[in-house]
């Protein structure tokens, strides 16, 4: 509610500017990690694919393509500004008081 047009600084986009794709990519990571004890031989290469999934997200579509419409959309607000100095791309840090 009076919140259409604004970006997310709230939940899970406080850790992370792209919490959406961290999920993804753990998701398959998980999948590889948890199926890794079945694996023989050759289907280790399958490890390739949550590195492949990272690599696609992070550099080529999903990443630089968003931030790309977000800078356009909100670069010049101050409050943007702030929020993408403070908040990790895509990693969340922890943060001890």
């Amino acid at each position: 509610m009076g919140t259409a047009g604004k970006f997310i600084q709230s939940g899970l986009w406080a850790y992370s500017r792209h919490p959406n794709y961290l999920g993804e990519i753990l998701q398959w990571s998980g999948l590889f990690l948890s199926a890794c004890s079945l694996m023989r031989g050759a289907q280790h290469l399958s490890v390739v694919s949550p590195f492949f999934l990272w690599f696609l997200l992070r550099h080529v579509s999903g990443i630089p393509i968003l931030e790309q419409q977000t800078l356009k959309k909100w670069g010049s607000d101050p409050a943007f500004q702030n929020y993408i100095k403070n908040t990790p791309l895509l990693w969340p840090c922890l943060k001890f008081k």
